[in-house]
This record gives C-alpha cells, structure tokens and sequence, in this order.
C-alpha cells in the first residue's frame, strides 16, 4: 500500500502538523487511485459491450 501512496510527492513523506490533515491526504489518495480503476473497469466494459455490438447476427431461414 506504501508503494502506491509514494505516488503521490506530498505523501512520501510527512510534512504535515496535525495527523488529521496527513490521515485527509492519506483517504484522498486512496480514493483517487480507486476512481481511477473504476473508471479503467468501466472503459473496458464498454469496449467489449461495443465489441459484441459489431458482430454479424447469424441469420435464420426458416
């Protein structure tokens, strides 16, 4: 979990006075990274949504 705060400059290390603010910091970062894979999950869903909306539907003569 470390690896994926020290993306984030101001978390790398800790600046902060009150551990309220760096706590703050620390839920902002999270929740960033989780929208971020949200949003990647919902990209792919629509590709492969779009994906099988371009296939031919087979035909049937009966």
């Amino acid at each position: 979990m470390h690896g994926w705060l020290n993306r984030f400059r101001r978390k790398s290390l800790d600046y902060e006075v009150y551990s309220d603010v760096s706590e703050a910091m620390i839920y902002g970062s999270l929740i960033h990274l989780m929208v971020k894979r949200l949003a990647m999950l919902l990209v792919d869903f629509i590709n492969q949504l779009l994906k099988q909306r371009k296939r031919p539907e087979a035909i049937s003569n009966i």
